[in-house]
């Protein structure tokens, strides 16, 4: 038995792939970040067995990993891009966001891709003009963008949202005047709220099955389930402390079972006291610190023994789901939702050390 997997559904991941392409054929797939914690190699292999053709990194060097894997398709590096002569050589596309970069393109003749600021403030040319005279100067093979606010639910992130895709078509009508190439602004959010507007999109999150728009019921697959197991089973008096600075005391006699996962594999210490984890049919809530490499349930009386295998996250206990947030589990087991954080982050978390074992190819 494993101390901890994460298993990997490549037919799941088929099955969101086809789902977005449905709403737009023309897709880079995100696989930055080791794609999202899923394994990038495994991921891009199978993505592009079933018809994707572009892929989005962070990373001249995961770039770099991709083209030594056998990954061959068109590679866009949407970060800030270390080695403009290691991109050349790769054919990876980097990013060209300001004067820097713009130099660094006209340095190495490189095919690029341009990025222009709609409202996000982070990446990009501030002004239509800066844009359209890099890619009239540049060869670019696209123009990009970020909407910002696209998974918000309130007026205001509608209305920022709608402001940047306004800001996007303007520059759109100029830039294409210079040189048509395609327009890309819709993230996973983007394209499910609010459908496709420009030539394609860039889609993250909703390739491993996390739907990021609150209340929306767009049928995605979760693609990682994180297991564990079951090492020891302690009784713990009342008054006794468990765990790490006695995180937890008990309120009465105690059965605690210890679990073989911890802060380091990626399960966050924020879920102290206030995670869940799934064994055997029932919810086992966590006691005490997260520490490193274990963490311990109140067991209870349920069915636990020895060597049982623990759902930590996955079908059971979701990343996050925003539409079973409100009607099925009501926020209490969303693993994202109880750690006070996003659930980019919890499977991004998971580390290197946890196995990834891929079913379904």
């Amino acid at each position: 038995m494993d101390r901890c997997r994460a298993e990997v559904d490549l037919s799941r991941l088929k099955k969101n792939f086809e789902k977005i392409k449905g709403k737009c054929d023309d897709v880079f797939a995100v696989v930055k970040a080791n794609a999202y914690g899923h394994g990038a190699t495994e991921v891009a292999k199978t993505l592009e067995e079933s018809g994707c053709k572009k892929f989005a990194v962070a990373s001249v060097y995961e770039a770099e990993s991709l083209r030594k894997n056998g990954i061959n398709g068109e590679i866009a590096i949407l970060g800030f891009c270390e080695d403009f002569g290691l991109a050349r050589e790769i054919a990876a596309r980097p990013l060209v966001y300001d004067e820097h970069t713009l130099c660094l393109a006209k340095k190495y003749d490189a095919e690029v891709f341009v990025k222009i600021n709609t409202g996000m403030n982070r990446l990009g040319f501030s002004t239509i003009g800066e844009t359209a005279s890099a890619v009239k100067n540049l060869r670019v093979l696209g123009v990009f963008t970020h909407l910002s606010s696209a998974d918000g639910d309130d007026a205001t992130d509608r209305r920022i949202t709608e402001a940047q895709i306004k800001n996007f078509m303007e520059a759109e009508l100029v830039v294409k005047n210079e040189k048509d190439v395609p327009f890309y602004a819709e993230n996973s959010a983007a394209l499910i709220k609010y459908g496709r507007f420009f030539d394609g999109a860039r889609i993250g999150i909703a390739l491993y099955g996390v739907n990021p728009v609150p209340g929306d019921k767009t049928p995605l697959l979760p693609v990682m389930t994180f297991r564990a197991a079951v090492i020891a089973i302690n009784t713990v008096k009342k008054g006794d402390f468990i765990g790490y600075s006695r995180g937890y005391r008990a309120k009465k006699d105690m059965r605690v079972a210890i679990i073989s996962t911890g802060y380091a594999d990626g399960l966050p210490r924020a879920l102290s006291n206030k995670g869940m984890i799934f064994c055997n049919g029932q919810f086992l809530k966590i006691v005490g610190k997260v520490s490193m490499d274990s963490v311990a349930v109140d067991a209870g009386d349920a069915d636990v023994k020895i060597m049982d295998e623990v759902v930590v996250f996955g079908d059971e206990i979701p990343v996050t789901d925003a539409a079973a947030r409100a009607e099925r589990y009501r926020g209490q087991l969303d693993v994202a939702a109880r750690a006070d954080t996003l659930p980019y982050e919890i499977l991004t978390g998971v580390s290197e050390r946890v196995k990834r074992v891929y079913k379904n190819p």
